[in-house]
């Protein structure tokens, strides 16, 4: 929902002195849930026709999700509304959604993303072509280049994570979820930790983990 409102307002911002210089009605203003305000604004002659989603990012009871199509990394297409109708439920209402990235020939987003605590993926490509927008615990809203990395701590090793949820390349320590599907994917060249956290996933901290399985030179 502050998805939809900060991605509008920042086009608002660019299009200020534009919009200076046409005629702009607002059409609806009214409340669409608590601290929640809905406004529509259309321009005619451009013509432009501009949804905005207000809220307050103070109040508890409301927050912001990133929802993957078909909660895969990349499993294939699936309409905003789609996604936004799965994720509904008697506690857990979603007032509006935005579609917030690209994505390729098999719907796979090309930017960092994180789902629930747990990385999704980095970004594709050229980092300094893709930006992302992401909140921190207190609600602030930021739009930069994130720096997405890792690491993989044991009693006798620090080792570097080089990827999430993408193909596995020689002597790479890549992190599998649940976006990735129902099996890693990779060929037989490797060894695979199946780990189980003892608590609930997070970026920017430390998770703990335990070893549930090794599988050396099987893969999938």
């Amino acid at each position: 929902m502050r998805l939809f409102f900060a991605l509008v307002s920042l086009a608002l911002a660019c299009s200020a002195a534009y919009a200076q210089t046409i005629p702009m009605d607002t059409l609806v203003m009214r409340q669409v849930g608590p601290g929640m305000t809905y406004v529509q604004i259309v321009a005619p002659s451009v013509p432009w026709s501009i949804d905005i989603l207000e809220l307050d990012r103070t109040n508890p009871y409301l927050g912001i999700e990133m929802v993957e199509a078909n909660d895969r990394r990349a499993g294939g297409y699936e309409t905003v509304s789609s996604m936004a109708a799965r994720n509904d439920g008697p506690e857990h209402h979603v007032v509006g959604a935005i579609n917030g990235d690209f994505f390729g020939s098999a719907g796979d987003a090309t930017s960092a993303g994180v789902v629930g605590g747990q990385m999704v993926r980095r970004s594709v490509g050229s980092p300094s072509l893709r930006p992302s927008i992401g909140f921190n615990a207190a609600n602030a809203a930021s739009i930069s280049l994130p720096s997405v990395g890792g690491t993989l701590l044991t009693q006798s090793d620090t080792l570097t994570i080089k990827g999430y949820n993408e193909s596995r390349t020689t002597n790479a320590l890549i992190l599998y979820n649940a976006f990735q599907g129902a099996t890693t994917g990779t060929n037989a060249y490797g060894t695979e930790v199946v780990i189980r956290p003892t608590e609930s996933w997070i970026v920017n901290d430390t998770v703990t983990a335990v070893v549930e399985q090794i599988a050396v030179g099987a893969g999938d």
